[in-house]
């Protein structure tokens, strides 16, 4: 059996195959990587989400819950397990209201990282959300991830510039 070796796109831009494989090799789950997320603060993730009996919500988490509080479990627990894969991996919170505002900054310290995120709650009703914002974190040497969870069903976000 071969495997194609082929280096680029039809247009030569992106390298695929092989060499698209080999040079992101730094994406895997125990590599260190700097995960942002970015929570929506808007009163709508107040509202109750109601489960099921045994499963989803109610059976995770033993009662109806806000889509705030079932978040922050939510993260305290991906966190906990990303730790223990790998205890270098950071997280930052960003909180979204009218505009996305750093909350936390990079850190593996699972106190600091709860701490931080038992200061979660909504904080008001917002029309708009500017989602066209850039944060500044082009690296070769880690890999960032951005997790978003938006509870605004009414409010769509502006599109991102591809320029920015």
């Amino acid at each position: 059996m071969s495997v194609s070796r082929q280096t680029s796109d039809p247009d030569g831009d992106t390298p695929t195959g092989l060499d698209y494989i080999q040079s992101n090799q730094k994406i895997c789950p125990a590599c260190p990587q700097k995960i942002i997320f970015c929570i929506d603060l808007a009163n709508e993730m107040d509202e109750t989400l109601q489960g099921t009996t045994g499963v989803g919500i109610k059976g995770t988490l033993g009662s109806d819950v806000s889509r705030i509080l079932l978040t922050r479990r939510l993260l305290l627990r991906f966190i906990h397990l990303k730790l223990m894969f790998n205890n270098s991996h950071e997280f930052a919170i960003v909180v979204l209201n009218e505009k996305a505002v750093w909350h936390m900054d990079f850190s593996n310290d699972e106190m600091l990282l709860e701490m931080a995120i038992s200061e979660l709650y909504p904080t008001g009703h917002y029309n708009t959300f500017g989602s066209a914002q850039h944060v500044g974190m082009a690296r070769d040497d880690v890999m960032v991830q951005v997790i978003l969870v938006y509870g605004r069903s009414a409010v769509i976000p502006d599109p991102v510039d591809q320029k920015v």
